[in-house]
């Protein structure tokens, strides 16, 4: 009789996912028919933001109960995967077909996809300096190659990307014909981004297996409405380096293939850089698990693999124009011309909530009306001078502190997935640029983190995409005695209600958990395997 009850509440259970799923899909439909609204020639100002920023939060929200429904089902175990591995490929199928919802990011992709089929370092010529005739000229030279051209964001930079992932630019558009439209390109390279995201959703299932977890819990990367918009529908190159990083950590996992590890962590390294953020911990969970030998052979192999991949960069970049005013550095402002990687590392900040505050606090106002948490209004020309540098710093002290805490915890029998997930969030957090696709770099811990506050950044995030409304927006805002623009208005403003918001969130399930002793949602029982 029991067991006849719970197999009828599974299958309440499922009926409503299901039910979930197909909604989450006529929400992505509806996405779709503002496709035309969103081509690269109309300007923000005549585009749905707002309609489509609103529709992309319900999904999210809707996503979320999803998984925590799903978690709950005991039975009809490969009935449920089946159903989150269809959903998950109608979603993304959904998204391939639409213009990218406020990213440019893949013209320059398929400009260094071009560029590298060709022979040609992308590290050496910006496509400005292209432009120009003052560089190589790819041939034959079609309209469409001029037009990709012409809409590389910060053309006068050359590509900031790793070599890993000019490899797959290039192999994607290897099979492009020159003759294809501008659409085919996007969509190929948007196709080649998301086969790197389902692999990283069919790895997680494995290690939710392996780990003996609720298979429901890969929902939260697989169903998760930043995942599909950013992969599928924007194609940001962060899901190679995403898929490598999970192989890296399904061979930890398995208490095996150190060197495999080393290799795959390596090339997510030469593909994006944040994979090394991890090298500590996997080599502490290596001497825990295995032995110092396996932690060795992790490390050389991730150090001769990231180092071999990385020469071509290197080698090939050039010097950044150095800026003499660092201290006038704002959202978005980059120097005139040289290497992009270099640019982003040393003057870029987007979307950024800690750094602002300490940066802030440091450089020369030269606005009007400066952050309204500017308390700092007095600094040495040394410290306004190296603001950037300076904040940079203490950035990076306070999460190697943080670091240094979560390993000692590890240390203890705190789990590896939910170590990691830490450990990548609070780098999240503490950098100068929070894009939103950023945080696609810690969803695949979701699957195993303590507290499902964390769910909650997901929606939040895409108030990022508010910031283009707010800008093409001819009007000053009046904010407690501030008059600000209004990029200076989300920059100052809203940014803090779409971090804090989904923050203050893990805080109060983190309060809760711990007075009322709630377990951990992905230490539950299993469900059966009928």
């Amino acid at each position: 009789m029991a067991k006849a009850t719970k197999s009828s509440a599974s299958t309440r259970l499922l009926a409503g996912v299901v039910s979930l799923g197909f909604l989450q899909v006529l929400g992505y439909i509806a996405i779709g028919q503002f496709g035309s609204r969103f081509t690269y020639e109309i300007p923000d100002s005549d585009r749905p933001i707002v309609v489509v920023t609103t529709l992309y939060i319900a999904i999210a929200a809707v996503s979320i109960l999803a998984c925590l429904l799903a978690v709950r089902i005991q039975v009809r175990r490969k009935r449920l995967l089946w159903m989150i591995i269809g959903f998950a490929l109608l979603f993304r199928f959904t998204q391939l077909f639409s213009p990218p919802f406020q990213e440019v990011d893949l013209y320059r992709y398929i400009w260094d996809g071009k560029v590298t089929a060709t022979g040609v370092s992308p590290y050496r010529y910006s496509p400005a300096e292209v432009i120009a005739g003052q560089a190589v000229q790819l041939s034959p030279e079609t309209d469409t190659t001029r037009t990709i051209l012409s809409r590389v964001h910060f053309g006068h930079l050359t590509t900031p990307y790793p070599p890993i992932s000019q490899a797959v630019f290039a192999v994607s558009m290897a099979v492009v014909p020159e003759t294809a439209s501008i659409t085919t390109h996007l969509f190929v390279m948007k196709l080649t981004i998301s086969l790197f995201d389902l692999a990283t959703l069919f790895v997680l299932i494995r290690l939710l297996i392996a780990s003996g977890r609720h298979v429901g819990w890969s929902m939260a990367y697989g169903w998760n409405a930043l995942v599909i918009k950013e992969f599928a529908n924007s194609g940001h190159l962060d899901s190679i380096a995403v898929f490598l990083t999970v192989l890296a950590f399904y061979c930890m996992v398995r208490n095996r293939m150190p060197l495999i590890c080393g290799v795959a962590l390596g090339l997510g390294f030469a593909a994006k850089l944040f994979p090394i953020v991890f090298v500590p911990i996997l080599a502490v969970n290596w001497v825990k698990q295995v032995g110092g030998p396996a932690a060795l052979r992790f490390i050389i192999a991730f150090t001769l693999v990231g180092a071999l991949a990385m020469v071509p960069m290197v080698t090939s970049s050039r010097p950044t124009e150095e800026s003499s005013h660092e201290h006038e550095i704002l959202f978005g402002q980059v120097p005139a011309s040289g290497s992009g990687l270099s640019a982003f590392l040393t003057q870029w900040r987007m979307n950024d909530l800690a750094f602002s505050l300490v940066y802030d606090n440091l450089r020369a106002s030269t606005e009007q009306s400066p952050p309204w948490y500017r308390f700092v209004t007095a600094q040495s020309e040394f410290v306004a001078t190296h603001a950037y540098s300076l904040a940079r710093m203490t950035t990076l002290a306070l999460w190697c502190s943080i670091y240094v805490w979560i390993l000692r915890r590890h240390q203890q029998g705190e789990n590896l997935m939910n170590s990691s997930f830490l450990i990548v969030a609070s780098f999240y957090y503490l950098l100068p640029t929070q894009n939103p696709w950023y945080w696609t770099w810690a969803l695949p811990f979701l699957c195993f983190v303590h507290n499902r506050g964390w769910m909650l950044v997901t929606p939040a995030l895409f108030v990022y995409y508010l910031r283009f409304w707010l800008a093409s927006l001819d009007r000053d805002y009046h904010v407690g005695g501030y008059v600000y623009s209004g990029t200076e208005l989300f920059n100052y403003v809203v940014v803090w209600g779409e971090h804090l918001v989904s923050l203050a969130a893990v805080l109060l399930v983190a309060i809760y958990d711990a007075v009322f002793n709630v377990p951990s949602p992905c230490s539950r029982t299993p469900y059966s395997s009928r």
